[in-house]
């Protein structure tokens, strides 16, 4: 009944949105009734749950936001470094393998930088190779600060939502919840996608694949503000070394980097319970 009603008014939100984005004959992203109306759909998956939920405030906040006693920080820690260094490595190697040395205009190119150049406001002196390599780590920096910070307070009220309220009550096993999730996530987007039919099937098959990762990542931190940190954290990487292709292009990188990420992850662990 929960997900029912959950998924009606959720519908309802997404409609009204589109509405507004497509007739509307005259431009209103710039007006600050717009922007209200864009805010209040950002933290529609959280003030759906908690209407639906029917608690007060404090409870709804302590049963989705605030369970510290049996969070696993070093876990928390653990993904955080995890994700931030492996996910834009895996990145700058399929886009070199795709652009570099496969010629696959659409994917991008690895680029090579000067021996002085500026990044982020910092002047850097190095080779080539140096050079991405300095680019590579403030780029991690960069990802860990502002993807943490700002990153987690900008996604906290969709992981409310997906993360939390939907995988409580949704009636499927586990390996399914992340399917339907991503899929509700996807639709929930529809607003602000590009409405081609190639690019929202790829969009989706990333937003299941990514949904896998932050199921995984809540179970085993119990805490929905690392999957809102990873996701923060993926957003801002911004990789100066690579010259972006068209957006498919890009989107199929990122659905190869998030495979490797959960493989690799998921090998990791197994070979750790092996071992112990």
């Amino acid at each position: 009944m929960k997900l029912r009603s959950y998924l009606f008014f959720l519908s309802g939100i997404v409609i009204f949105m589109i509405i507004i984005r497509s007739v509307l004959l005259v431009p209103v992203e710039s007006t600050w009734w717009m922007r209200t109306i864009e805010l209040f759909f950002y933290l529609s998956p959280a003030l759906l749950a908690w209407r639906i939920e029917k608690k007060g405030i404090k409870e709804f906040c302590r049963t989705y936001l605030f369970q510290s006693k049996n969070i696993d920080y070093k876990k928390v820690a653990c993904y955080t470094l995890y994700t931030a260094i492996l996910y834009p490595l895996l990145v700058v190697l399929f886009v070199f393998i795709g652009g570099n040395l496969l010629g696959i205009d659409a994917v991008g190119r690895v680029l090579q930088v000067n021996e002085n150049f500026i990044y982020m406001g910092i002047t850097f002196s190095g080779n080539s190779l140096w050079g991405n390599v300095l680019l590579f780590c403030m780029n991690i920096l960069f990802m860990l600060g502002a993807g943490i910070t700002l990153g987690t307070f900008s996604y906290i009220a969709e992981e409310v939502g997906w993360r939390g309220f939907l995988e409580r009550n949704t009636p499927y096993n586990q390996s399914i919840k992340p399917v339907f999730s991503g899929l509700i996530w996807t639709l929930w987007g529809l607003p602000f996608y590009k409405i081609e039919i190639g690019y929202l099937f790829v969009l989706l098959l990333f937003n299941i694949i990514f949904s896998f990762y932050l199921s995984r990542v809540v179970r085993e931190t119990n805490t929905i503000w690392a999957s809102a940190a990873i996701r923060g954290i993926i957003s801002f990487c911004s990789l100066s070394v690579i010259n972006p292709g068209n957006n498919m292009g890009q989107l199929c990188t990122m659905v190869l980097a998030m495979l490797c990420l959960i493989g690799v992850s998921v090998t990791l662990q197994y070979e750790k319970r092996k071992i112990s």
